[in-house]
């Protein structure tokens, strides 16, 4: 197909990193008096950035709603941190893949809903020197599934939108790709399922990190 460009997503497409999220928010769930979830669980529960996270994990507010969902946040924050990616780890073909695309010399980029601080941290433990840009929450820039900072790379590699393909596992990712008139391609190894990728907009599904190296190798021979 000869797209020329790269944007992923972080959790659920290149690190299974479902352990670590659950393990961290279960921790803080349980200092609070609130009930635990399974890893399953945590595949819906996550997603749309620490804060989603913290208020999905949450049926019934005190009275002190906001203030403790602030306080639980911060401490969920903390615990991941000291959690340190322990369990975490790309998933299987990911890190070949990359090396594929990275000899090739096409811009490739992470786009997550995650803290910038722990975006930073993955990226280079997992995955150093490989990618042109890594973009996480931060002040200024709405979170997926808005467009503004999967547009905001493609112009920053001057490269038209309709030329970069946004991987990733969730309705979320696909709603991106399509609101920034990319290629969705919806990762079948992650967190959700078939029926969710393709009802929220994703052009192909793909079983494995390798079906993304005949989307951009058109361009490279």
């Amino acid at each position: 197909m000869g797209f020329r460009a790269a944007i992923f997503d972080l959790d659920g497409t290149l690190i299974n990193s479902i352990e670590d999220i659950a393990g961290a928010m279960n921790e803080v769930l349980d200092k609070y008096g609130y009930p635990s979830y399974s890893l399953d669980d945590y595949k819906y529960l996550t997603g749309g950035g620490a804060i989603e996270l913290v208020k999905n994990s949450i049926k019934k507010i005190s009275n002190d709603g906001e203030n403790e969902i602030e306080k639980m946040l911060q401490e969920y924050l903390d615990v991941y941190a000291k959690r340190n990616n322990s369990k975490s780890k790309p998933y299987k073909g990911i890190t070949e893949t990359l090396k594929k695309l990275s000899h090739i010399s096409i811009p490739l980029g992470v786009i997550s809903n995650k803290p910038q601080i722990q975006v930073d941290k993955i990226v280079t433990q997992f995955f150093p020197n490989v990618f042109l840009a890594v973009q996480g929450s931060q002040q200024g820039v709405p979170l997926k599934p808005h467009p503004e900072g999967a547009i905001q790379m493609a112009n920053s590699w001057n490269i038209s939108p309709e030329n970069i393909i946004f991987v990733g596992d969730s309705g979320i990712d696909m709603e991106t790709a399509k609101n920034a008139a990319m290629y969705g391609v919806g990762a079948l190894w992650g967190f959700r399922d078939a029926i969710e990728l393709t009802q929220t907009g994703a052009k192909i599904l793909i079983q494995h990190p390798s079906e993304i190296i005949p989307l951009i190798i058109d361009t490279k021979t």
